[in-house]
């Protein structure tokens, strides 16, 4: 399963922009707290890959499942907070 879940995150590095743009480069890590303080105040379950990462690491997941909720969590905080014709909706 871990290896599994290794895969899905290198797969997710495939992805480019039409500038040539990892697309997964903005979900790697939390934004600052200091900076956007706005954003943990409108998220209420912020995650980022280094995360999902740490859980994997930690043997967090027992399932395949439990992995894809948080994706799927991470995925649709960006949705939620930023507007629908930004750049990282659309990512």
């Amino acid at each position: 399963m871990e290896a599994r879940i290794k895969n899905i995150i290198k797969n997710m590095r495939k992805f480019k922009t039409s500038s040539g743009v990892l697309k997964v480069t903005n979900f790697e890590r939390l934004p600052d707290k200091a900076v956007m303080p706005e954003y943990y105040a409108e998220v209420k379950n912020p995650i980022a890959l280094d995360v999902i990462k740490k859980k994997l690491k930690r043997k967090k997941y027992s399932s395949i499942d439990q992995f894809m909720k948080d994706v799927e969590l991470m995925f649709e905080n960006a949705k939620a907070y930023n507007q629908d014709d930004s750049p990282i909706f659309k990512d």
